[in-house]
């Protein structure tokens, strides 16, 4: 983000909630969660869930209520919502990463193995999140995941993929987990 739209706080950072953010450009509806790779490490919890904002037109108030929204959602980033992200461990900031793809109220959220290198407890409330938001029924959620039983657990439709084709489609039930570990064994 460039420095239109930013302010300096009390403590010198910049929280980027103050002014609308950057040249509207066209809604696409689409988030991706880009794992932690996007997530800037030298920028706060909060800095970073405020350029997940980028290139929308968002005014101050909508821009405080997105991101209270997500500290809601997220309980763990609010307690840390002024720590540098590069701070945070792999849960952390892997729930950062899907909070910055949310925070653009997305009609399709892609999530790419968000499980990987992830702790059990972590990877627990990722799928007690990923089951809301689908329950919610304001978004598609593209999940594209090894890790099966999480996938399973899920999914209202599994597409298996080998080399490229698609090899099995249908709901979790039909294709059977029996099914779908032999697509996923090497």
């Amino acid at each position: 983000m460039g420095q239109e739209g930013l302010r300096e706080a009390g403590s010198g950072a910049k929280t980027g909630l103050e002014e609308p953010h950057g040249p509207r450009l066209p809604e696409t509806h689409l988030a991706l969660d880009a794992k932690r790779a996007l997530c800037s490490p030298s920028l706060t919890v909060t800095e970073n869930l405020v350029m997940g904002l980028e290139g929308m037109v968002v005014g101050p108030r909508d821009s405080e209520h997105r991101v209270g929204a997500m500290h809601a959602r997220f309980p763990i980033l609010s307690t840390m919502a002024g720590r540098l992200a590069g701070t945070l461990s792999g849960g952390q900031q892997q729930q950062l990463a899907i909070a910055r793809a949310l925070i653009r109220e997305p009609r399709v959220l892609i999530l790419d193995e968000p499980t990987e290198g992830i702790q059990p407890s972590i990877i627990e409330e990722i799928e007690a999140l990923i089951r809301a938001l689908r329950d919610e029924g304001s978004m598609a959620i593209l999940l594209v995941e090894q890790f099966l039983d999480f996938a399973v657990a899920l999914a209202d439709t599994c597409i298996v993929m080998e080399k490229g084709q698609v090899v099995a489609r249908g709901a979790p039930r039909e294709l059977g987990a029996d099914a779908l570990r032999d697509y996923l064994s090497v």
